[in-house]
């Protein structure tokens, strides 16, 4: 059995609520949140039943935020993925399996604007990993698809759906 956690970075879902400006490097552009963007931290157990496959329970927490001198938005969510996995190797990892989002919500706090908050119910999906796990090492490195919809309290509509990459460790037990 392994315990560690991976970080990531994620693209993807549908752009969601008004625009913020956001200022950096002497450059000027109108954001809005992505409802399959931007981070994520995910803790992980992942147990081998045999040399050649396991399962992989992932649960935490994945957000897209920008906080700027005209305001504040953010969707955010917390998520539990279960992912059969076989191993080749030793050391390549895939998997595919269900995953779970739920505490799903959308804020935006606009001064001259608006204040929006908006909750989204919990949803299922479906999650793709491959990953690098060599098992002599605490490191692992990978790439991840995710497929889900989002339904608003508002009657808001969103796909989640988007791809990531991620770096972690897992120490074995």
């Amino acid at each position: 059995m392994q315990l560690g956690g991976i970080y990531g970075v994620s693209y993807g879902g549908e752009e969601i609520g008004p625009s913020v400006t956001v200022n950096g490097n002497g450059l000027t552009s109108k954001m809005s949140v992505r409802s399959g963007n931007l981070y994520f931290w995910m803790a992980r157990v992942a147990v081998n039943i045999n040399p050649r496959g396991g399962m992989m329970i992932d649960l935490g927490r994945h957000w897209h935020h920008y906080d700027e001198d005209d305001g504040d938005v953010q969707f955010s969510r917390y998520r539990v993925s279960v992912i059969p996995f076989y191993r080749d190797h030793h050391s390549l990892r895939w998997g595919i399996g269900p995953t779970f989002d739920f505490d799903t919500k959308y804020q935006a706090d606009l001064p001259s604007r608006a204040s929006i908050r908006e909750s989204f119910d919990s949803a299922f999906g479906i999650i793709a990993d491959l990953s690098y796990d060599p098992l002599e090492t605490f490191y692992t490195a990978g790439v991840r698809a995710q497929w889900i919809n989002y339904q608003g309290s508002q009657g808001t509509n969103v796909s989640g759906s988007h791809i990531a990459v991620y770096i972690g460790i897992e120490l074995d037990y």
